[in-house]
């Protein structure tokens, strides 16, 4: 097979960096979200997201949970000519059930933009209530979240 030389990179995921023949270095990519002691890669949820030809983009994002440490909350930004009738809250649930059900989101909410660094990335960091559009929904009782609880969850 091919060889990999000192300096050189090959990208799975996570970036492996081989910086010395003698040593791996693993880079990790996107922020791992820490759910009742499971681990989930927020880039694994958020590509089983964009598979629904409705989703232009999705970032999932770790809000805090007093039982479970953190949650999984999913941030849908819909593809153009498609509305929050098509692509329910249920009918993404539904989509997510391809993931394990411990990395499927708690939370969903719509956005309109997200907000983008200098390299056009999503900015999930800077991701607040003023972002959502419509509201947040609780995927296992499909009830719409208040303000009150929504600020709790993601700040304004």
């Amino acid at each position: 097979g091919p060889v990999l030389e000192e300096g050189m990179f090959f990208t799975i995921e996570p970036m492996v960096n081989l910086g010395r023949p003698e040593w791996v270095e693993a880079v990790m990519r996107g922020r791992m979200i820490k759910r009742a002691g499971e681990n989930i890669s927020a880039s694994e949820v958020e590509a089983a997201l964009r598979e629904a030809p409705a989703i232009a983009e999705a970032a999932a994002i770790a809000v805090p949970d007093e039982m479970r440490r953190e949650e999984v909350m999913a941030l849908i930004k819909l593809a153009d000519g498609y509305g929050p009738a098509d692509m329910t809250p249920e009918m993404i649930r539904q989509h997510a059930e391809r993931l394990a059900a411990f990395k499927r989101p708690r939370y969903l909410a719509y956005v309109r933009e997200f907000p983008r660094t200098a390299t056009n990335k999503i900015a999930k960091a800077r991701i607040s209530a003023r972002d959502i559009e419509g509201g947040v929904f609780d995927c296992q009782s499909m009830a719409e979240l208040n303000g009150d609880q929504v600020l709790g969850l993601i700040g304004g």
